[in-house]
């Protein structure tokens, strides 16, 4: 069973898990052609190295046309339309699901409306992972720790808003069991579509590989304090071997007489 792990050292967002999944090996142009299904406005995909911190990157640049905003129901039905493998799309739904259930948990509402979680950019971000999850082969996945910024506050539709994570990702990294690690940072490290993607997919918790592949996607932004990228890694689980405890009893008999020996 092929298992991949995220090494969210510096958080996890939508654009970033791609270009780690493309720098391990699945391919830019499937994924492009995966995602023409949806009926998105004209977008062109394209990936560079960079250097985060040191640490070499692939980055995955997003172009897009025209951007307008989709709603959970909207998002559904793309992705039920869009001739997708059967597991690419249900992984992607359960991802539709839990950024769903973050806002509306983050804006106390059954029905959320989004705004940046809605974008085209969102919509490739998440199906575009499962596209290349499903192009490595990819079975399961797990994630140790995840780490989140902290007294970070960010501008969006809805105000300024603390970042550390953002109360949409807080609430589904809570709700999905992950442990989060706090740090300072000068910038939102956890997104609410990165953080989806990780729940729709992941399991919390430590994990066991023998790694074949790894990969690393650089965020947007280069910070001084620390690399902005996100570090996955692909392998197999060791084989698990069945023990059983076995109990010696010994005793010196030397010139015992045989008939206590008997008793023995």
């Amino acid at each position: 069973m092929t298992t991949l792990v995220f090494d969210c050292f510096s958080g996890i967002a939508g654009d970033m898990t791609i270009a780690a999944l493309l720098d391990a090996g699945a391919p830019l142009d499937a994924i492009s052609k995966g995602l023409e299904g949806l009926g998105l406005p004209p977008f062109v995909l394209s990936a560079e190295k960079v250097t985060r911190g040191g640490i070499r990157a692939t980055y995955l640049r997003v172009r897009i046309e025209s951007e307008r905003t989709y709603q959970p129901p909207e998002m559904r039905a793309m992705i039920g339309a869009a001739n997708l493998p059967p597991r690419v799309a249900q992984r992607a739904l359960s991802a539709v699901d839990w950024l769903e259930k973050g806002e509306a948990l983050a804006h106390d509402t059954g029905q959320p409306h989004l705004h940046e979680a809605g974008g085209v950019d969102a919509l490739i971000d998440l199906v575009g992972s499962m596209l290349a999850l499903e192009l490595l082969g990819v079975d399961e996945a797990a994630c140790p720790v995840v780490t989140v910024g902290s007294g970070t506050i960010v501008r969006t539709q809805h105000g300024a808003i603390p970042a550390a994570p953002g109360p949409a990702a807080a609430h589904i990294l809570q709700q999905a069991g992950f442990a989060l690690r706090f740090v300072e940072s000068a910038h939102e490290l956890v997104t609410p579509t990165g953080a989806a993607i990780l729940a729709a997919i992941a399991r919390p918790g430590p994990v066991t590989v023998v790694t074949t592949l790894h990969g690393a996607g650089a965020g947007t932004f280069d910070p001084p304090n620390r690399p902005n990228a996100l570090r996955v890694f692909l392998g197999e689980r060791p084989v698990t071997l069945t023990t059983r405890e076995l109990v010696e009893l010994a005793a010196n008999i030397d010139d015992m007489p045989p008939s206590l020996l008997a008793h023995a």
